[in-house]
């Protein structure tokens, strides 16, 4: 079962899904809202999300956010995307990769390509942060939630990494 629950954060509200794994998935902000009525699945489903829910009301704010912390229910996923989605999670914020260097780093590395398109089937964005993939000439190339917010994103992450930067020193 999977419990659903909203994240109103200052750009609008996200659906966020979890299991008692994990999160499933993160939907950006629409103009309508989806019905609520899947049940509670258990605590740690609730868990789960009050802790995305607080991880991205912080990245939006423009604040440190742990988000790498968040547990996923990495169940849903294949062996190959869920190696990429994993190498992903390593790319700190403020910081970007190639495509065809993420293949490499994954464990693939003629299949650029095929990473593009395991990034577009990314049901949790932000908790793994598709967004810092860019093109090898470092153009933005794609993002499926719209280059918008692929651009809005590539900003917050910036502003954490200073923030970061600056507690360390």
């Amino acid at each position: 079962m999977i419990l659903s629950g909203y994240a109103k954060t200052a750009v609008g509200e996200f659906l966020i899904r979890a299991s008692k794994r994990g999160i499933v998935s993160i939907n950006f902000p629409t103009k309508r809202r989806s019905d609520l009525s899947i049940p509670v699945s258990s605590q740690e489903s609730l868990q789960h999300i009050k802790m995305c829910e607080k991880g991205l009301l912080r990245f939006f704010k423009g604040r440190q956010a742990e988000l790498s912390g968040i547990p996923i229910d990495w169940q849903q996923f294949g062996t190959f995307d869920r190696r990429i989605y994993q190498a992903l999670r390593n790319v700190p914020p403020g910081e970007t990769i190639c495509y065809g260097e993420l293949a490499r780093r994954s464990g693939f590395p003629k299949a650029a390509r095929a990473v593009g398109n395991a990034l577009n089937r990314n049901p949790v964005p932000i908790l793994i942060p598709c967004h810092r993939v860019l093109r090898k000439d470092g153009s933005l190339g794609g993002f499926s939630s719209g280059i918008g917010w692929k651009r809005k994103l590539l900003h917050l992450d910036k502003k954490q990494n200073r923030t970061f930067h600056k507690r360390s020193n």
